[in-house]
């Protein structure tokens, strides 16, 4: 009997052949994602110290130099994506993936390779697209330094290529392990192929409701939110006849602002200042300020979690670096794990408020307001949730009689204080900076880069190089996941824009009521059914531009607007099946999200209590500005 190892064939039934390709596929996948994960590096360390010098230039020398945004700018978009494509290789990308969960196993198989297939395609056509956008805007100049524009597009086909040989590797995977075998992966082949050839002849007129069924298409099968996004922009492109050079152009311009280049800086701020191991030093300071009270510890969270939020502008953020430390530290002195990771994820979601918060920079960015009027106006509603949640805090750690915590004497309260005073100089110095109009966004994230690098090295003497090097790495795949959704829910509103359906959902709306409080009370429905699927990013960049001219022709206030968008958020962060903190805080504490899920309950509550607040008493928003002159 002639062996299979004889015929060629490996006890899959592959060949020599095949498994070459298999092992060329995998090391330059794995070889393409390392090189451009740490170019990715080099280049935030770059751009840090090209916007740096522009701060020099222009504070201390009083000479300011016209290039620096701009090529800092161009690094971003760099750093954006090949940033991108190493979330992808790592499957990071966030997804709408509870449908797909519930699936049959073979049926799942199928659903899982159909998406890998539209991503490969998806990789290939910005390829192609990018190079021939390169090409297009070769003759165009940059505004300061002079260069061919085409140059920065070179990372539309880089990246695209990236996606391609990444996307290819999964597909490799699942040969090796057999899926493909499976007849529903070869039917999810079948189906991406015929609807790339046949969707640029589905009908025009009903270019709306294809729109709408590609969206939801996507979400179900568990495509990245950004590539669906992009799937969806290219499918209208090709029915409308639009030619797909605009699409590589459109994902470069919607990056391509200096006051987006603040949301990695800021990042970076946190990501030194948890592994700087300042978290532990805010921990010790709150407890100091409020863990003699009973239940001490739920309040110690909350307070470190609005400190750390200070920090990093990141809800994510937050609830990693704080919940690392007092979730088990409450399970050991006899808390509810549950509880505890509810809590904490809770106190996390404070960061989608809480100055420096990226969501806010989004939303200032998309709604064509000041960053630093919507940092003012947060303050106080952010000081609300913190309240509501110390409530809710209060009942359970009582009705369980929670200990307290140790009163801390003068001394040591000022030395915990002394302790952590480096990490709480750097919210003033990023608020203080922005609010009296001496920096921008960008330049205060700069600044504080700078400052945490320096405190943390010099003087608490505890980031390393290693540190230093993870510290990067995590700001860059974490600005690389809000991103490249970003770039591509741009592209998607850009779509949106010229099928004019914001001024048919305005006339929608204003069908049902002209009542400006009517609308806000559904518009917060609506948001709390859109947050159960989509996270804040997506959300902001797709309703932003569609609501903003509803409520302007009513007189409501954008920034008032964006505090209530902002809660809501927060609410959304904090419920499943996208809720990202409930995962976070229930993997910390080691609870089943639906075991965290039944004890966040009360603080929904809360954050529907303070939304009504704000909606009844919408002056709450405008008092420290107000009282600060500002308009």
């Amino acid at each position: 009997m002639v062996l299979e190892e004889e015929k060629g064939l490996s006890i899959h039934g592959q060949s020599a052949l095949q498994r070459k390709v298999s092992s060329v596929i995998t090391t330059m996948s794995s070889w393409f994602d390392s090189f451009l994960l740490n170019a990715s590096i080099v280049l935030l360390c770059s751009m840090v110290i090209v916007l740096a010098l522009g701060v020099f230039y222009r504070y201390v020398l009083n000479s300011p130099l016209s290039w620096t945004n701009e090529l800092g700018t161009y690094m971003f978009v760099w750093l954006v994506f090949l940033g991108t494509t190493a979330t992808i290789r790592r499957n990071e990308m966030p997804s709408v993936s509870f449908v797909i969960q519930r699936l049959p196993r073979s049926i799942k198989k199928g659903v899982n390779s159909l998406s890998q297939w539209i991503g490969l395609i998806m990789g290939i056509l910005l390829v192609g697209q990018g190079i021939l956008a390169c090409l297009d805007m070769w003759a165009q100049r940059s505004p300061a330094l002079q260069i061919p524009m085409g140059i920065p597009l070179l990372i539309m086909p880089l990246a695209g290529l990236g996606i391609a040989i990444h996307y290819v590797h999964f597909l490799i995977n699942n040969f090796q392990s057999g899926v493909l075998r499976n007849t529903s992966t070869y039917l999810s082949l079948l189906i991406a192929v015929l609807l790339s050839a046949t969707i640029k002849y589905l009908p025009q007129a009903t270019v709306n409701v294809e729109l709408l069924v590609i969206l939801i298409v996507g979400f179900l099968i568990g495509l990245p939110i950004a590539v669906v996004l992009m799937t969806t922009a290219a499918a209208v492109m090709q029915i409308t006849g639009t030619s797909l050079v605009i699409l590589p152009e459109r994902l470069f311009s919607g990056t391509e602002n200096i006051v987006l280049i603040a949301i990695p800086l800021f990042m970076l701020t946190g990501a030194l200042m948890q592994n700087a191991g300042i978290a532990r030093r805010l921990v010790d300071f709150s407890s100091a300020l409020v863990g003699r009270f009973r239940g001490g510890l739920a309040y110690v969270d909350i307070v470190t979690s609005a400190f750390f939020a200070d920090l990093s502008g990141s809800p994510v953020a937050d609830t990693a670096a704080v919940g690392s430390i007092m979730i088990p530290e409450m399970v050991k002195k006899g808390y509810n794990n549950r509880f505890a990771a509810a809590l904490q994820a809770a106190a996390g979601s404070m960061g989608m408020l809480i100055p420096p918060s990226i969501a806010t920079i989004i939303y200032a960015w998309v709604a064509n307001v000041s960053v630093a009027n919507m940092f003012l106006a947060s303050l106080l509603p952010a000081v609300l949730m913190m309240a509501t949640f110390g409530i809710v805090a209060a009942v359970y750690t009582t009705k369980h009689n929670y200990p307290r915590e140790r009163k801390y004497s003068l001394p040591e309260a000022f030395q915990s204080f002394y302790r952590a005073f480096g990490g709480l100089l750097t919210p003033i110095i990023i608020f203080g900076g922005i609010l009296t109009g001496i920096v921008t966004p960008t330049e205060a994230g700069v600044v504080a880069v700078l400052y945490t690098v320096l405190v943390s090295f010099i003087g608490y003497r505890s980031l390393t190089i290693t540190s230093l090097y993870s510290s990067l790495r995590e700001a860059i795949l974490n600005t690389s996941r809000v991103m490249f959704i970003l770039a591509n829910a741009m592209l998607i509103s850009w779509v949106l824009t010229i099928q004019q359906i914001p001024q048919q959902l305005a006339a929608l709306m204003l069908d049902v009521s002209h009542n400006r409080l009517v609308l806000i009370i559904l518009l917060m429905i609506i948001l709390v059914l859109i947050h159960e699927v989509l996270e804040t990013s997506s959300t902001l960049i797709l309703i932003v531009p569609l609501i903003i001219p509803v409520f302007q022709q009513l007189g409501v206030n954008p920034i008032y607007l964006g505090i209530l968008f902002l809660i809501n958020s927060s609410l959304g962060i904090i419920s499943p099946p996208v809720g990202f903190l409930l995962y976070i805080a229930g993997t910390i504490s080691r609870s089943t999200l639906e075991e965290v899920t039944m004890q966040i309950w009360p603080f929904w509550l809360a954050i529907i209590i303070d939304l009504a607040l704000l909606i009844i008493f919408p002056g709450i928003v405008s008092i420290l500005p107000h009282l600060l002159g500002v308009s």
